[in-house]
């Protein structure tokens, strides 16, 4: 929704507001409203695109997901909270206003870690790793959810960049990348075809035992006073577990690795927490999604982690190298 239509219908002057994000959606943080100091305003246009693929639209509808997953989220967690509070939600003209929980997201906080701040983010992450291991055991039964901005979503995702070829080819080059850049890519992709593994991270939409964020990486989690919180749950739906550990405990990996943090075994560490929560027997699907997440984060659309950081890329190679040794001795259908 354009910011003029917002401004007459809430009153809300947007040259004092801020503005968080204008990729999928709009999001501002607004001063003052609603008796609150400050407030999230999300806006979602209709038929919005992801960055770097302009051509791929996705629905209005993502508003529905989003505040949906929020209220299923919180009310299985009462009276611990794990999502902003909804103030208000306006389906008819696509928006909705939110808790503000602060900008400090764990992506950034990972990215940016220092020596001397290894111990505390420990404590966050093992406390993150118990509170979502409370969130899926809450779950007792659900009713099957399929997502209809999965589809095209996750194939541009996670099927282009790892397996299309041509597809792939031709979105890097659309992106400006140089033909030596595009020649590393074509490498990771071969490497990676290599691996052979009957299961892609897709695959795993085929069971429906959890509610699942759908998209969890470190950039949909907000860090308040040290407690983690989800945002950003327009791609909800029910399916394996092993595809929002996996891809969370991978983007840990990523994001620990361009801090430069050499020690970074939290993953191994979260895992075990995972492992000892939820009882979980069949810990190689969740490191089949880690392999996937990171080998696809080096030559997928976000490219998040840096060309230039070739330390971050040995510690990559390193965790690749140890998930794929690990999964070579079993075989999945």
């Amino acid at each position: 929704m354009e910011k003029s239509k917002l401004k007459n219908l809430l009153g809300i002057n947007f040259d004092k507001a801020e503005t968080l994000s204008s990729n999928m959606n709009y999001v501002y943080r607004v001063k003052n409203f609603l008796g609150h100091n400050s407030v999230i305003l999300k806006a979602v246009p209709d038929n919005g695109s992801l960055a770097r693929f302009p051509h791929l639209r996705l629905s209005a509808e993502r508003l529905k997901w989003d505040t949906d997953f929020n209220k299923f989220a919180n009310d299985i967690m009462a009276p611990v909270q794990i999502c902003p509070e909804i103030y208000m939600k306006d389906p008819q003209h696509r928006f909705f206003l939110m808790e503000d929980l602060g900008s400090s997201n764990l992506r950034t906080i990972l990215r940016n870690a220092k020596p001397e701040q290894v111990s505390g983010i420990k404590q966050v992450l093992e406390k993150l790793a118990i509170k979502l291991s409370s969130f899926y055991l809450r779950q007792n039964t659900i009713t099957p959810i399929n997502n209809s901005l999965l589809e095209a979503h996750y194939y541009h995702i996670f099927e282009v960049p790892l397996f299309q070829q041509e597809e792939a080819r031709n979105f890097w080059l659309e992106s400006g990348l140089r033909e030596n850049e595009i020649k590393r890519m074509q490498e990771w992709q071969a490497r990676f075809m290599e691996m052979s593994l009957s299961r892609t991270p897709l695959n795993f939409l085929d069971k429906g035992e959890f509610l699942l964020h759908g998209d969890l990486h470190t950039n949909s989690i907000v860090i308040k006073n040290n407690e983690a919180f989800l945002i950003d749950g327009e791609f909800s739906h029910s399916g394996n577990i092993a595809f929002d550990i996996g891809m969370l405990l991978a983007n840990i990996v990523i994001d620990l690795s361009i801090a430069g943090i050499q020690d970074y075994n939290y993953d191994q560490k979260l895992l075990e927490i995972f492992i000892g929560e939820l009882a979980l027997e069949n810990i190689h699907e969740i490191k089949i999604v880690m392999l996937h997440e990171i080998i696809r984060q080096n030559i997928g659309a976000s490219f998040s982690v840096p060309v230039t950081a070739e330390k971050s890329r040995e510690n990559l190679y390193k965790s690749i190298k140890e998930l794929n040794s690990d999964l070579c001795n079993h075989s999945f259908s």
